[in-house]
């Protein structure tokens, strides 16, 4: 039993996990996974009686401040939803199997990459709060808003968890080493992992700019030696509209 599925056997949670599992709460937790999961901003909800709802399950919490608006309990309870919760009530997959590597008998990550994407919820992703201005050329113009790198984690993670059966996958994955002298805490956006060893890592990025690339190219290879991972990935999801034709 991992750590959060233990966490949700504990009294405190136990009637929350029962409550969000019904049938009855999908409309409450498709408000909370398109509005609050990834941001940790006051929100003004679109239906504030589902919000209600989930203040009452301490999902929310209202605002002090904010009439109207509300926030996440704790970033505890987000990683509950978010890792035993989300995925099991929107147990989206892809319809073709996993893909392995006829030769190795490992994971045939870019394949499976590219039929994940293919599944992404589209609309959570266009009405999410979790926006940031871009700093490339997109539709013709700079500063446009576009969904951050948070949005794309979440649903990565939520049909790789539905989907990867033999595996465990994992967010945040807590990456501590000692470099020139000092310690070093880093977070792996999303692991892949068997009996505990990681086996794949991924670093994501939002439409990023080319020097953030190459940083984040330079920080993933620091990730593969640390971790003694198989593999490890940097994912780029852009809306740059010559990311293809003029890539990095």
């Amino acid at each position: 039993m991992s750590l959060s599925e233990e966490v949700l056997e504990y009294s405190t949670f136990k009637r929350m996990k029962d409550d969000l599992l019904e049938d009855h709460s999908k409309s409450a937790m498709k408000l909370f996974q398109s509005e609050f999961l990834i941001t940790f901003e006051a929100v003004r909800p679109t239906n504030c009686n589902l919000a209600n709802f989930l203040a009452s399950e301490e999902v929310l919490v209202p605002d002090e401040n904010l009439p109207g608006y509300f926030n996440l309990s704790s970033p505890l309870v987000r990683w509950l939803l978010l890792q035993q919760i989300i995925p099991k009530l929107f147990s989206t997959s892809p319809q073709a199997e996993v893909s392995y590597n006829p030769f190795t008998g490992t994971l045939d990550i870019l394949k499976a990459l590219k039929q994940v994407v293919c599944v992404f919820d589209k609309e959570i992703i266009k009405s999410c709060n979790s926006f940031k201005l871009a700093r490339v050329l997109v539709n013709n113009a700079n500063n446009r808003e576009v969904p951050r790198e948070s949005v794309y984690d979440a649903e990565l993670y939520r049909i790789m968890s539905n989907w990867l059966g033999r595996f465990t996958v994992m967010g945040q994955w807590h990456l501590k080493y000692r470099a020139s002298g000092h310690i070093n805490n880093k977070y792996v956006d999303i692991v892949i992992a068997r009996s505990d060893h990681p086996t794949i890592a991924f670093k994501l990025l939002a439409s990023a700019t080319k020097k953030e690339l190459k940083e984040h190219y330079k920080r993933a290879l620091i990730y593969d030696k640390k971790l003694s991972a198989n593999e490890t990935w940097v994912v780029h999801f852009t809306c740059e509209e010559n990311a293809i034709s003029v890539p990095c």
